[in-house]
């Protein structure tokens, strides 16, 4: 449940996408939510787990034409299996979930590391406006185009205190403007398994 670092990325994907700050224990940023989900399949397939994501029906990564951390775009369609044991990106609902641990044990006994306040992090979910009808969690399984949702925190009256929000990003986008700053938020992922 903590953020894919640097050292993790570089040594499946090979190359270091990172444009915030450098090292083996920090984050991995300026990733797509295309990359994510490529690191997802390979680790799985690396560790020998069965992957959760098929594109256009395809599991193996190697069938994907696709390189990670080149800002490359990927077309088709995209399914979770959340049966599967291998990693996969948290849903929306996961994530809100996760962040009221912080620096705390949750049921299973895990840590949840910190947010980083100057990294946004990518979830399964596609963007829809959030209404009293919106479903917990509605584990879409299948996705095709559209936006994606990226969870972070934002500073609030400019002081110490932060919120959790969610933004609409299109998938091959690696970073963002706040509008209000010159500063270029990075997005960022953290990976997870379904119980089994």
């Amino acid at each position: 449940k903590k953020l894919v670092t640097q050292a993790q990325w570089f040594d499946l994907i090979g190359n270091n996408p990172s444009k915030k700050e450098f090292g083996d224990n920090i984050c991995v940023d300026n990733v797509s939510w295309f990359d994510a989900v490529y690191y997802c399949n390979l680790l799985s397939k690396k560790e020998g787990l069965q992957p959760c994501y098929t594109k256009d029906g395809m599991s193996d990564v190697a069938l994907w034409d696709y390189e990670p951390g080149k800002g490359n775009i990927l077309n088709g369609g995209f399914y979770c299996d959340f049966s599967a044991n291998g990693y996969r990106l948290p849903t929306d609902a996961e994530w809100a979930y996760m962040t009221q641990f912080r620096f705390q044990e949750d049921a299973d006994g895990i840590e949840f590391e910190e947010m980083d306040r100057f990294v946004d992090e990518w979830v399964w979910d596609p963007y829809k406006e959030l209404s009293k009808d919106y479903e917990e969690d509605p584990r879409e399984t299948y996705v095709c185009g559209g936006q994606f949702i990226s969870r972070g925190r934002m500073m609030i009256d400019k002081g110490e205190d932060y919120t959790t929000i969610r933004k609409p990003h299109n998938p091959e986008v690696t970073s963002f403007g706040d509008g209000y700053t010159s500063i270029s938020y990075p997005i960022g992922f953290r990976v997870v398994r379904s119980k089994m």
